[in-house]
């Protein structure tokens, strides 16, 4: 069984339910979330081998973090424990007209605390094929970049999530981190605004359609870093609960690539990037085609908009029913 690392942070999630405001509730529903973590329980629920390594307290948070993994099939194997802080946020999820909201208090969590010696990466990349993070916080940036030249000295396949959050850090710190890890990824889940905002790149491409665009602006970043492949969605908002999604892909070999759109009424939005990301490792990892693998992506990113909590409680069976249904032919496993 091929091994897959994820690295990074799972934190609690409090939302309240019903759709209710933070100010009206007097209960959360608790869940356990986080963009890495949420890929390695999908790419587990795939049937895959994964390992999922952080840090966490050794409080009876950090033990119900652990056990929610466990029971999704994901490996603890090389956890480093310490620090006294399980990050959480708290979800205001939105209802038609009225957005979501998101308040981080992850200040000083284990993992933002960790260190060098924490991890020891001759064990935790012993036999792994493929290593999953991404660009959360400016915290974790020097512990990713590390972990992804390590990675990359072994010849195991990057993947990395731009996955920038304002709230977090500002886009000029976000700027130079991504900069200096992009040169070492294979695999590149970043949109238009990630090339543009983020890395600074001008499309020559002036009043022209978006695949357009979307080729100029990503040939530039492969060009530039050496990234093998870029993947990402184009989402059209309609309301707060209906959305039209596309993916595209753009490689040196293929050039630009896209799938038809699908539309879809949404029940918890949060964790549908990194179903989308969980999907397209899935398939590339099965030796699918770019296209195979893209129309997959969706289709995962796609149910998951329909299923609450942050990670996609799907399997491959649920995504290839779901394809089957909007027209595609079944893709070979």
């Amino acid at each position: 069984m091929k091994k897959i690392i994820t690295f990074g942070e799972i934190m609690m999630r409090l939302t309240p339910p019903n759709y209710d405001k933070i100010i009206q509730t007097t209960s959360y529903q608790a869940t356990f979330g986080g963009g890495e973590a949420n890929v390695a329980v999908s790419l587990a629920l795939f049937g895959h081998d994964v390992e999922f390594v952080t840090k966490l307290p050794t409080n009876e948070l950090g033990k119900g973090a652990t056990r929610f993994l466990q029971k999704q099939g994901v490996a603890t194997n090389f956890l480093a424990r310490g620090g006294e802080r399980l990050g959480i946020y708290f979800l205001e999820q939105g209802m038609s007209v009225r957005p979501s909201q998101v308040i981080y208090d992850r200040k000083d969590s284990s993992i933002a605390l960790a260190d060098h010696v924490d991890f020891d990466w001759d064990n935790i990349f012993e036999d792994a094929v493929l290593f999953h993070t991404s660009g959360i916080s400016e915290k974790a940036r020097q512990l990713t970049l590390t972990a992804m030249r390590e990675a990359k000295s072994r010849g195991i396949t990057t993947s990395f999530d731009m996955n920038y959050r304002s709230k977090l850090w500002g886009l000029e710190e976000a700027q130079e981190a991504m900069k200096s890890i992009l040169p070492y990824v294979d695999i590149c889940f970043g949109g238009y605004l990630d090339a543009v905002n983020i890395l600074g790149i001008k499309s020559k491409v002036q009043n022209g359609e978006l695949t357009a665009i979307y080729s100029d602006l990503f040939s530039q970043l492969a060009l530039q870093y050496g990234v093998k492949q870029i993947v990402c969605t184009n989402r059209e908002i309609h309301s707060v609960t209906h959305h039209t999604l596309t993916g595209y892909l753009y490689s040196n070999e293929t050039k630009l690539i896209s799938t038809s759109a699908h539309s879809f009424d949404i029940l918890d939005r949060v964790g549908g990037g990194d179903a989308f990301a969980a999907g397209f490792l899935h398939g590339f990892l099965s030796g699918w085609s770019e296209m195979d693998s893209l129309n997959f992506a969706l289709g995962a990113s796609v149910l998951k908009h329909t299923i609450s909590g942050d990670s996609n409680a799907v399997t491959v069976e649920e995504v290839q029913a779901y394809l089957v249904e909007k027209g595609k032919s079944a893709i070979a496993r």
